[in-house]
């Protein structure tokens, strides 16, 4: 009885840390999943609703069940809805800034040097979210509190709230290096616009191109199975193995103002994207194996090599 009574303590306490611990995590599971979330650990026996009788019947089960299933709807369609607004309103506003420059909400009173690091700061932060997010040991880890069908619009609704940040927040350093007048600055406009047709170009080479993640999320929600990744080798995509990013890299070049800042954007963009698609390149290797190890010996990563697309025969996708 001695040893008993002190282990009662230590038992009441764990179940206290355990309902303070998974009360978010269930809300959030349950909105999203339609799940109730508990632990195996310290709830050995069958889950009771604070409504059943005492004689054990569990009441309005079905219905129980029936609102699970609508608020997990309702949080789908509020997460794609978010990814969709903050992705437009990211992309608009980001596509302004590399045309204009940046038109910050606020005005930092820092120095030069200061305000460097703020804006690399900024950079270097969408960075980090852009990229960890994407790879594999990430979304293997993330897994294990958030099923696969929510990872991509999840991705996209962080995605478009960092990127947000950058036309918003990104500072002006008013050191002019170069800017150019007549024909170089309406070159630069052309090739300006040259990397956006493009970049509209690799994305309707992608054929089931879904930037917001609502493949997954509505085939769940239908009970369908969730579209399979296919590796996609069509329209700008025979050139080289990422046209997006080559267009993007294009453009940010592509202004006729060069400013201290804007240098500064320039290359931290620059070698971001040049690590990040030696990064993706290594995912899609794991993914699609020697298929995608054959599309990157016979075709460029960013850089086409001549004005036709190299190789022959029907495009694969």
């Amino acid at each position: 009885m001695h040893a008993r009574s002190e282990q009662q303590p230590a038992r009441a306490k764990a179940r206290v840390n355990n309902q303070r611990g998974e009360g978010a995590l269930g809300l959030f599971t349950w909105i999203t999943t339609g799940k109730l979330a508990c632990s195996t650990r310290h709830h050995a026996g069958p889950v009771r609703y604070r409504g059943a009788r005492k004689d054990g019947n569990q009441p309005q089960t079905e219905s129980r069940i029936t609102a699970m299933k609508t608020a997990s709807g309702a949080g789908a369609y509020v997460l794609l809805v978010s990814a969709c607004i903050l992705s437009c309103t990211s992309l608009g506003l980001f596509g302004l800034f590399l045309w204009r420059g940046p038109f910050p909400v606020t005005r930092l009173n820092l120095t030069t040097s200061e305000l460097m690091g703020f804006d690399g700061l900024l950079a270097i932060l969408f960075f980090l979210q852009h990229s960890v997010m994407l790879r594999r040991s990430f979304r293997a880890r993330l897994k294990r509190a958030l099923p696969d069908h929510y990872q991509p619009a999840l991705y996209a609704v962080a995605s478009g709230a960092m990127l947000l940040l950058i036309p918003l927040l990104w500072q002006p350093v008013r050191l002019n290096l170069l800017s150019l007048h007549g024909p170089g600055r309406w070159l630069a406009r052309g090739a300006f616009f040259a990397g956006l047709a493009g970049m509209l170009w690799g994305f309707g080479s992608l054929r089931h191109f879904d930037p917001l993640g609502g493949g997954p999320l509505l085939a769940r929600l239908r009970s369908e199975p969730a579209p399979a990744p296919r590796l996609v080798i069509w329209g700008a995509y025979r050139w080289v193995r990422h046209p997006i990013y080559a267009s993007f890299l294009l453009m940010i070049w592509a202004s006729p103002d060069l400013t201290a800042d804007r240098l500064l954007f320039n290359l931290l963009w620059t070698v971001w994207m040049v690590v990040g698609t030696l990064l993706e390149e290594r995912d899609l290797a794991a993914d699609f194996g020697d298929a995608y190890r054959k599309y990157q010996r016979s075709v460029p990563m960013l850089l086409p090599r001549s004005l036709g697309p190299p190789g022959q025969g029907r495009p694969a996708y």
